[in-house]
């Protein structure tokens, strides 16, 4: 398999190319996020094609022993239609062999953020294969989400949390190393020690375009050429640079994708403190509200009949909370609300994402839903 010139042919086992032919997004049904159809992008494995030298240019033309059965170019029906087709005819996978796969793609995405931290497609590319993942061992392994992402998930997969890419500026960026990359999770790491020296947990900070610097005329990830600067690395850091064209370069904060509420937390799997119930000040009263501070994820637990505050100095501008969680384990609720209590803005819906905006000083809480529980990661955006 292979796709751009950036991107060299892979050889992949059948389990793993499995996914390959069977996904969508390698040419069948649906749109990608610019509104193009996929089948119409020439991706996916649908015709063979032979390279011929005519008059001194290399052409890929079909063999002329295949042109009784190749897929028209325009035939766009057809081509959509292949993943389904090749779903039925590569359906004999162990479900070994598809977990192994899983967990090779896994592999594969995270070695290319090694290399290139600011990628959105690696990123994506894992919680891809962490959704085949789920599936194969929730249907052939009894496991649930939770002990999956315990025992599969890394540090670096908080750190490079998956972004929306209409709305990510990263998303933009190409260019960054494999230093740069050591200079974020060396951050990561000594982020971690401090939180263990005061006897907490603390979710990782996400390497991502950051609000507040964006705000004050910075390119968004001041925090990380601070810290390379303060190792002695600071002539390894780049500064952002618009490497391909995206509508995220604008953004005054990246957006975590919805995947990400989906994930276990970080301190949740780590045994940290963070997950019990009185982590936002859960007393059921304004006053004990603590700050929610900007830039990182603050994990929580909402338990039986309980309710966490949390303040937010927004000034004039405003700010919007997002509260991300896995909507089956129980319906979580927010609301915006004033130092007296009154409602400001409210978010009720059943997804796995709740979101309010308000400005100046202001409380948001969150609860359960009939008395629901479950854990759950709060952000200013």
């Amino acid at each position: 398999s292979g796709s751009m010139p950036r991107r060299q042919p892979l050889w992949s086992d059948t389990a793993e190319a499995r996914h390959y032919f069977t996904a969508d997004e390698t040419g069948g049904e649906g749109t990608n996020s610019d509104g193009d159809e996929y089948a119409r992008l020439g991706g996916g494995l649908r015709r063979w094609r032979t390279p011929v030298l005519s008059g001194g240019r290399w052409r890929n033309q079909v063999r002329p022993a295949d042109r009784t059965v190749v897929i028209a170019d325009t035939d766009y029906a057809t081509l959509a239609a292949r993943p389904a087709r090749f779903g039925e005819l590569l359906s004999n996978a162990t479900p070994e062999q598809r977990r192994d796969a899983a967990i090779s793609r896994l592999t594969n995405a995270r070695l290319h953020l090694a290399m290139y931290p600011a990628s959105c497609s690696a990123r994506t590319q894992r919680e891809d294969a962490m959704a085949d993942l789920y599936a194969v061992m929730s249907d052939f392994f009894g496991q649930d989400r939770g002990s999956v992402d315990r025992q599969y998930r890394t540090l670096e997969d908080y750190v490079f949390a998956e972004l929306e890419y209409t709305r990510s500026r990263t998303c933009c960026w190409n260019s960054t190393t494999a230093a740069m990359e050591e200079i974020i999770v060396a951050y990561a790491h000594d982020e971690q020690a401090t939180a263990a020296a005061a006897g907490t947990c603390a979710a990782p900070t996400a390497f991502r375009a950051e609000t507040a610097d964006r705000d004050a005329g910075g390119d968004g990830y001041a925090r990380w050429r601070a810290y390379a600067a303060s190792i002695g690395r600071a002539s390894e850091w780049r500064s952002w640079s618009e490497d391909e064209t995206c509508s995220g370069r604008d953004a005054h904060g990246d957006t975590v994708g919805a995947r990400a509420a989906s994930v276990a937390g970080f301190c949740t799997l780590s045994g940290g403190s963070p997950a019990e119930c009185d982590a936002g000040g859960d007393d059921g009263a304004v006053s004990s509200a603590g700050p929610l501070a900007a830039g990182a994820a603050t994990e929580g637990r909402i338990c039986a009949n309980d309710t966490d505050y949390y303040r937010v100095e927004a000034g004039s501008a405003g700010a919007t909370v997002v509260v991300r969680f896995h909507h089956a384990n129980g319906d979580l609720d927010v609301e915006a609300v004033s130092a007296s209590g009154a409602v400001l803005a409210t978010s009720a819906g059943t997804t796995d994402e709740e979101r309010v905006r308000a400005a100046g000083t202001f409380y948001v809480r969150v609860f359960g839903y009939g008395g629901a529980t479950n854990d759950y990661s709060i952000t200013i955006e």
